[in-house]
């Protein structure tokens, strides 16, 4: 019987250098580093906690530790977004609270300015040519998805509202309103996620442009539909309750105010594109930082706007092409920022404590997905390809259904409000952790990652 010797490495020396020069080791062994230097400030410095100079602190260690973990995500095929996402919960204040909660919360005005960005560049996107031969695949798409979603996550929700312990609910009719307004927050999808997805991947073609189109869609449907059905829950919920017109009101102001504000602010765009073009990617910032906080204090939708200029900049002007460019130029620590922040401020107490509920939400939410989309896009006579891999762009979930979490809680009594509040959260830090996975995987099937270098210019 022959007997096998195992080979022993000729230079094992030069095996362990290989090992200790390997990029994805270097980029662990600093990102530990940083997470050290970052425990000692906050042990030597306890009292800066919540200050300014901690917040200031931890936008720097949030910046640097989500670049670290977004390299450290690309060798394994995963989206960079996701590396930001996972260092911000790794590192918020749910784990490791090297990013604890007073300057998580001190970093919002950072985050808002950051999704203002991305939802210039969602505008700057949507080309108005396209969307016209879309019309009828966007508009089937999104139909189908509120016809389908929030119907069999509702239906779910109500038939074991109990066995999930879904929320705390006194009566039939704020059974029914709780699981009406999970079923319409199960619908909304992440355009910042597909946009970031897009961007790293420089993906063209038509699962790209159809994603993009519905997401932006979708959201703005989502913000039209969710005010009287709030409204009609707080009837439901509140025992002699009656109909307010007034959140419909505060509502309708901040769509309606943001069209105006928007074309204003894209014309201001084009007009420095065209006459001045210096620092373009500076003025940019401002200009989103000026009107995501006028937005703010008039109490108008700073993303709506945002998007709205790049909308204007893009389809009424020749500079659509500059726009992106500049933005893209600099959308690195944008992306960081963004998602390392709303990683930080996921609430994981709220997933443990409603994990099987929330676990339920994101499964019947995926096979409807799926389900809705291939049918939408049968319908529409897409191409094989659409069919199969369209879906997987519309499972992320962050800012606008965080928002109307909030509203949620605030609107609807306690302990009913909470729950759902708490509910909702969990569902998303599930989505939003395999939503960017997802849509890459579906992207890079599509053969449609590098579409748009390849083709030397955008594609949608």
């Amino acid at each position: 019987m022959k007997t096998v010797v195992p080979k022993i490495p000729a230079d094992p020396r030069g095996a362990i250098r290989r090992l200790a020069t390997s990029p994805s080791l270097l980029v662990l062994l600093l990102l530990v580093l940083l997470s050290v230097l970052m425990a000692l400030l906050l042990e030597v410095t306890p009292e800066a906690a919540g200050s300014r100079t901690d917040s200031a602190a931890a936008l720097g260690f949030l910046i640097l530790a989500a670049y670290l973990a977004g390299q450290l995500a690309q060798p394994y095929r995963l989206p960079k977004i996701t590396g930001y996402l996972l260092a911000g919960i790794l590192f918020g204040p749910y784990v490791l609270n090297l990013v604890q909660e007073p300057a998580a919360e001190r970093l919002d005005l950072i985050n808002r300015l950051a999704l203002g960005i991305i939802a210039l560049t969602a505008g700057g996107e949507l080309r108005l040519a396209k969307l016209r031969r879309q019309v009828r695949a966007i508009s089937t798409v999104v139909g189908l998805r509120f016809a389908l979603v929030p119907l069999s996550v509702a239906l779910v929700l109500y038939v074991f509202f109990d066995a999930l312990s879904v929320a705390q609910a006194t009566s039939v009719a704020q059974r029914v309103a709780g699981v009406v307004l999970l079923g319409l927050i199960a619908a909304a999808i992440s355009p910042s996620t597909t946009v970031a997805v897009i961007t790293e991947t420089q993906s063209g073609g038509p699962v790209t442009e159809l994603s993009l189109a519905v997401a932006v869609t979708i959201d703005v449907v989502i913000l039209v539909v969710f005010a009287p059905v709030l409204a009609l829950a707080e009837v439901l919920t509140q025992p002699g309750g009656s109909f307010q017109l007034t959140l419909m009101l505060k509502v309708g102001w901040e769509i309606l105010s943001a069209v105006p504000l928007g074309i204003l602010f894209g014309v201001g765009v084009v007009w420095y594109l065209r006459s001045v073009r210096e620092e373009i990617s500076i003025f940019l910032v401002g200009v989103v930082f000026f009107a995501v906080e006028f937005t703010n204090a008039i109490h108008s939708d700073p993303v709506l706007t945002c998007l709205i200029i790049g909308f204007v900049v893009e389809n009424y002007s020749d500079q659509g092409e500059t726009l992106i460019q500049a933005i893209e130029s600099s959308s690195l620590p944008i992306y960081a920022v963004f998602f390392a922040v709303a990683g930080a401020a996921l609430n994981l107490d709220a997933l443990r404590a409603r994990w099987f509920a929330a676990l339920t939400i994101v499964l019947v939410r995926l096979g409807t997905t799926v389900a809705s989309t291939n049918l939408a896009a049968r319908r529409v006579t897409s191409t094989p390809t659409v069919r199969r891999y369209l879906w997987t762009g519309f499972l992320g979930q962050a800012g606008v259904s965080l928002g109307l979490a909030q509203l949620i809680a605030e609107s609807v009594p306690a302990p009913l409000g909470t729950d759902l509040r708490t509910l909702i959260v969990a569902s998303i830090v599930v989505n939003q952790v395999i939503g960017p996975v997802i849509f890459r995987l579906g992207l890079e099937k599509a053969g449609e990652i590098g579409g748009r270098s390849a083709q030397g210019t955008r594609s949608f």
